[in-house]
């Protein structure tokens, strides 16, 4: 997803969150200057939004908005976190037989030569 789409979606989270009314003026606020942006098929993670959004002037000299935002993030960790302990491990290979060593294979030659 692009920025723009990215703000809409951390909108309607914040919706939900019952964010407070600063806080949904600062990613309106964000939201229009993404417009210009909305057909840019470059992708932006949420995360990477949301720095950002901390780091606007609104953001860092109000508390409640940096609250609210911070119990987003806290949520986004916890989906990110939830996704890394349903993923199989990637160093298990369950689809092949193990690998062998180099000299498994080379003493099996060797047997099979005598």
């Amino acid at each position: 997803m692009n920025a723009y789409e990215q703000l809409q979606n951390i909108r309607e989270k914040l919706e939900e969150g019952d964010a407070g009314p600063d806080t949904l003026r600062l990613v309106d606020r964000a939201i229009a200057l993404a417009e210009p942006e909305r057909d840019n098929p470059l992708s932006v993670s949420q995360s990477m939004v949301l720095r950002h959004l901390f780091r606007m002037p609104d953001a860092i000299n109000n508390h409640y908005i940096q609250l609210d935002l911070e119990r987003l993030q806290g949520d986004l960790d916890t989906q990110r976190a939830r996704r890394e302990e349903e993923m199989p491990d990637a160093t298990v290979d369950t689809e092949r037989r193990p690998q062998q060593l180099h000299s498994y294979y080379k003493k099996n030659r060797e047997r099979q030569k005598r």
